[in-house]
């Protein structure tokens, strides 16, 4: 696949997490390449001048995508683990015993 083309679908990427997960608010503007690119396929609208995910399903999907994928490299797996152990501390010092 072209380099070029990889980068740019990894920039499409970011940017739908950063709306997705950030609540992000971007205006709307169609000579953007990432938004041009999002229209073209779908998955982002205009909407009162300001970019958003175009449907449900599309939002849902997307949004599951990236949850996997942040779970496959451990991003998501390694804060998990972190706040679960920190739950488990703070019931300890509570004196409420984890089993």
């Amino acid at each position: 696949m072209n380099i070029i083309l990889v980068w740019i679908l990894q920039k499409l990427a970011d940017f739908l997490q950063d709306i997705l997960f950030c609540g992000c608010n971007y205006p709307f503007e169609g000579d953007n390449y990432l938004i041009d690119l999002g229209v073209t396929f779908g998955f982002i609208k205009e909407a009162n001048g300001t970019v958003a995910i175009a449907n449900r399903i599309f939002e849902t999907k997307l949004y599951d995508l990236f949850l996997s994928e942040m779970v496959m490299d451990n991003t998501l797996g390694k804060l998990m683990t972190e706040e679960k152990q920190e739950y488990r501390r703070s019931c300890v010092m509570g004196n409420i015993y984890w089993k």
